[in-house]
């Protein structure tokens, strides 16, 4: 038997509890902290990818059990390649190839001496009332409030993630999900922060016990009950019956930025404003508001559909020309890329490495993190050693085997020292979600040194993990820090290629920063991914409109069609459009954005610039302020408020937003500096204006 830690045990049992409870998205995020203690664990491997699998992302489950012979792991990349296979993304010969994979991996696991070869009924028989349980309360409220948010009713959905949180604090999806609602129904200075959510349990008031009414099975085995017969006169009636002919019984790019240069890279920048980093507040209901937003969406819906009533008056017969081509044809450079993608001992000097590092004194100190002091430590073996603690000498081991393996009578016996221990453990596990829950909660706030600085607090193997580099790049690019944002997603994205949930953003960032060969890397490994369908639309958009192909809206329409319900792809296809020139269908696309998601930023700052290129200065103004009020810290809002303001003549309220604009930036403030000027110009010449009248 293997020794695992409680903690592990915990997230373990937690995470097919979820599994069990048909809650896969919070038991990905606890696989995903399991995987990151030991990434060589059999078990710790399966479980993740078995994570993987129940939330639909097959590529990624191929993808990681690809090299793991554990009997578990061969059974559940076989039944990958299987759906895999059923994909259209494939033609004939890679279906052909899939299947194969899978049928080699069946025949090493008959082979594998670990398969038992009898059959123990014992284990077959009771796996019922070993697995059987309810659902948690925890879950069908979870449950309910995705249904909720869906139904766009935020604080029914608010309610119910509370309440799904006071039941089982270890569901941490809950709580991002509150971080992501929170703009339009929650004040989190009235509510709970996490340190008052993911708080440690107290040894004395856990009930370790287990619930004696529905862990067995509600229906107990009686031997004078039988539920199936047989007719003793099958064989008498069998020349009656009519019989018929039908009756029958990935691959990885090199890269050369690493882990522990990126640790050093950060420095502790951007510096934002620290003006009300402590207070979050959220002052309007939701109801209120929400009917605000919905009477303005519906407002522009309107405005959209006479405009092209209008238009389409003024074309011949009254009719658009629409020429229909759904195909999708990837560019031959994409796709002639692909053959020195594969060459991962080739060393690359391309656009992608143009960030000045002095790799010379970048000392090796594990994954990225903020700059500390340097420690040198030997060249093979730089990351720090956890001390494994045992308490084989210390407490009964066989009270704590008895406890986490129940016997048939259901009956448990743990010692006082076991107890101590567990509990123990499960507070170790509340403390790393607890920071993860507050570095999710300070980057949906886009506070981004705060969600710097909470991050950091994990050890290397939590912090070096593709959901906390998302969050870290991801916290960056809403800062406009396109650059750092950059390193942190190409960090995610080379050690599990297979984790897509920022690649939308990572490609934009690459477009931003016109790094062409590399957005052309991450386009192609994307579109090999039947899985993440959506964002490979998206990164190829991106690239073919750095690369000034025609096809970019092509992609993004065909972005929208895969998965209707995100904004992402509407706001791009709203940006192309303006840049087209085709004000109509950009704000179109942005309506649709604002529906999709109306706590999404991005579709309100769309519109309103929408409305600002037509001059209709009022309007952009409403729309403004409320991309302003849903992320208060990005200085392209603010500047672009303040000029809006400015032709408005409200200058003194125009001066407060671009100063604040000027103190987010870290570069590249000339073009504010110089609005402040006109504006401070303008506020003397209408002050000069008051005192001559008042003289005269």
């Amino acid at each position: 038997m293997v020794d695992t830690s409680i903690e592990a045990w915990t997230l373990l049992s937690l995470a097919y509890r979820d599994i069990d409870d048909g809650d896969y998205q919070n038991a990905l995020f606890l696989a995903e902290r399991l995987y990151a203690i030991d990434k060589k664990r059999e078990h710790y491997m399966f479980l993740y990818a078995k994570c993987l699998y129940h939330n639909l992302d097959y590529m990624a489950c191929y993808s990681v059990l690809r090299s793991f012979k554990f009997v578990p792991c061969l059974n559940l990349f076989a039944e990958t390649c299987i759906k895999l296979s059923n994909s259209s993304q494939y033609d004939e010969e890679e279906k052909h190839r899939l299947l194969n994979e899978g049928v080699d991996a069946l025949l090493l696991a008959l082979s594998s001496k670990d398969l038992p070869q009898k059959v123990h009924w014992g284990d077959e028989l009771t796996s019922a009332s070993i697995r059987h349980h309810l659902p948690s309360k925890a879950s069908l409220c979870n449950l309910l409030a995705d249904l909720y948010i869906k139904l766009d009713n935020i604080k029914a959905a608010a309610k119910y993630l509370w309440m799904c949180l006071e039941s089982n604090p270890y569901k941490i999806t809950a709580y991002n999900k509150l971080c992501d609602i929170a703009p339009d129904s929650i004040d989190f200075n009235t509510t709970k922060l996490p340190k008052q959510v993911f708080n440690c349990f107290e040894e004395p008031l856990v009930d370790l016990e287990r619930n004696r009414d529905h862990y067995l099975s509600s229906a107990v085995p009686n031997l004078n009950a039988s539920d199936i017969q047989f007719s003793s006169k099958i064989e008498e009636e069998l020349g009656s019956v009519e019989w018929n002919k039908y009756s029958m019984p990935h691959v990885q790019y090199s890269d050369n930025i690493s882990a522990e240069q990126l640790r050093i890279l950060v420095n502790l920048r951007p510096k934002l404003i620290d003006d009300d980093i402590y207070e979050i507040t959220r002052n309007d209901s939701q109801s209120e508001l929400e009917r605000i937003k919905n009477s303005a969406i519906q407002s522009i819906n309107q405005e959209i559909k006479r405009e092209k009533e209008i238009n389409a008056r003024l074309t011949r017969d009254g009719l658009y020309s629409i020429k229909a081509d759904d195909s999708i044809i990837y560019p031959s450079s994409l796709i002639q890329l692909s053959q020195s993608i594969d060459n991962d001992n080739k060393d690359e000097k391309t656009d992608n490495d143009n960030v000045e590092i002095d790799l010379e004194n970048v000392k090796k100190s594990g994954p990225p993190r903020l700059a500390t002091s340097s420690r040198v430590q030997p060249e093979d073996d730089y990351l720090p050693k956890k001390e494994k603690e045992t308490y084989s000498n210390i407490i009964d081991q066989d009270s704590m085997q008895n406890y986490f393996f129940p016997q048939s009578n259901n009956r448990v016996s743990v010692s006082t020292e076991a107890r101590k221990y567990i509990v123990q453990g499960m507070n170790k596990v509340m403390q790393l979600l607890c920071i993860m829950a507050h570095g999710y909660m300070y980057k949906s706030f886009y506070y981004c040194n705060l969600a710097v600085l909470e991050l950091h607090q994990l050890d290397d193997c939590q912090y070096d993990s593709p959901r906390v580099l998302c969050m870290l790049g991801k916290a960056y690019y809403d800062t406009t820090d396109y650059k750092t944002a950059r390193l942190y997603f190409k960090r995610a994205f080379l050690i599990a290629p297979w984790f897509c949930n920022e690649a939308s953003t990572y490609s934009t960032c690459l477009w931003y920063l016109d790094l062409s060969t590399e957005l052309n890397i991450l386009a192609y490994k994307l579109r090999h991914n039947p899985c993440h369908q959506y964002e490979a639309y998206i990164a190829t958009g991106n690239w073919s409109k750095m690369n000034e192909y025609n096809s970019a809206m092509q992609y993004f329409k065909k972005a929208i069609e895969s998965d209707p319900s995100r904004s992402y792809a509407y706001m791009l296809a709203g940006y192309e459009n303006i840049d087209r020139g085709n004000c109509l269908n950009a704000k179109s696309y942005f309506a649709k954005c604002m529906v999709a998601n109306k706590r999404c930023y991005r579709g309100w700052f769309g519109m309103a610039s929408c409305f600002k290129d037509l001059h209709l200065y009022q309007q952009a103004k409403t729309l403004l302020w409320e991309a302003f009020r849903l992320h208060p810290r990005h200085p392209v809002v603010l500047s672009t408020l303040a000029e809006v303001l400015y032709k408005l003549q409200e200058y003194d309220k125009a001066e407060i937003v671009v100063r604040k604009s000027i103190k987010i930036k870290t570069n590249n403030t000339e073009e504010d500096e110089v609005l402040l000027e006109k504006i401070m110009e303008r506020s003397r010449d209408m002050l000069g204006n008051e005192d001559s009248s008042f003289i005269c």
